[in-house]
């Protein structure tokens, strides 16, 4: 299903961020007194080619995912989640750092105006600059210095933004065909006149009169996104009760069999469900097939872009482990 291959590309995009772009933590700085309290030195857990790590930058991905994991349902014991995961994320601050330091050998001559272009561009611009402090700021634009070496090393290998032969995405087209399968599925809007919940039977008939005068209105030529819009008891109503496009089973089985039943501009009679009473426009019908190449196209390529970088950025990293000094300080 296509679906499936997006939830897949989306875990990829996922793995390969936690694994290859961790976050950085902000620095913390002493608190002013007369007499300063001792501050403890930072832990390092990691070095590569002398650069330490910290504990700061590794703690907080780490308790990110026993977060994660906790989502999920796991009862695992909070210790043994962090145990298992900090050599993980480790992993993944050491391959960001040999990525940094690859990208500073190119030895990039404008980094400072990046780094003011992106600072201009992000949350943390112009206007959120007065209210950062130094530290804070600073902190930021180190932190965009990093993003900007690992881009131009990424970059210089070719995998910032990889290109995909078409013939490499009509391949994986015809591979995955029936991937692309879509049931039958229908444009439709409503206007939805709701019936309370425990309504009395002067409430229901109140509900009836009202969608029996707007469907008469419909049938005189009246405008059904108007009529959405001033009449009807769902959200879409701001879209005049455009639904998009809808598969069976996405709305209750009463709706279904009225709307799958329509044609393209034809509009049903009053439907009963759970929620009140609609009234339904269907203005396209799309088949039940396997979508053509040109649709999915632009999807197949976001996906293999990032399943190739994914696999190349892994062995660069691999490749880059080979000459470098490692030095891990934690078990």
């Amino acid at each position: 299903m296509l679906s499936h291959l997006k939830s897949r590309s989306m875990t990829i995009t996922l793995l390969f961020l936690a694994a290859i772009m961790a976050a950085y933590a902000s620095t913390v700085s002493a608190a002013d007194s007369p007499v300063a309290a001792p501050v403890a030195a930072p832990q390092v857990v990691a070095r590569v080619n002398g650069v330490p790590i910290y504990n700061s930058d590794l703690a907080p991905s780490v308790e990110k995912r026993i977060a994660q994991y906790r989502q999920l349902g796991s009862k695992a014991n909070t210790d043994e989640l962090r145990k298992r995961f900090q050599l993980k994320e480790l992993d993944g601050l050491i391959a960001r750092e040999l990525l940094v330091q690859a990208g500073a050998s190119l030895d990039s001559k404008d980094i400072e105006q990046r780094i003011e272009k992106r600072l201009a561009g992000s949350s943390a611009g112009k206007d959120g600059q007065k209210s950062r402090s130094e530290e804070q700021l600073a902190a930021t634009k180190a932190k965009l210095r990093r993003n900007i070496l690992i881009d131009d090393y990424l970059e210089s290998r070719g995998l910032l933004n990889p290109k995909i032969d078409d013939q490499e995405l009509r391949r994986f087209y015809d591979k995955n065909r029936q991937s692309f399968h879509e049931p039958k599925t229908v444009k439709a809007s409503h206007i939805l006149v709701m019936i309370p919940k425990n309504a009395t039977p002067e409430q229901e008939k109140e509900a009836w009169s009202k969608a029996e005068k707007i469907l008469a209105e419909l049938k005189q030529g009246q405008d059904f996104t108007q009529l959405a819009k001033q009449n009807s008891d769902c959200s879409s109503k701001a879209n005049g009760g455009d639904l998009g496009f809808i598969k069976q089973g996405f709305m209750p089985k009463e709706f279904d069999d009225a709307a799958f039943k329509l044609k393209p501009g034809e509009i049903s009679g009053i439907v009963k469900t759970g929620y009140g009473l609609h009234i339904i426009r269907v203005s396209e019908v799309r088949p039940e097939g396997v979508r053509s190449f040109d649709e999915v196209k632009t999807f197949i390529a976001g996906y293999m872009r990032t399943d190739y970088q994914r696999e190349k950025v892994e062995e660069l990293v691999r490749e880059l482990k080979k000459s470098a000094r490692i030095e891990v300080l934690i078990n």
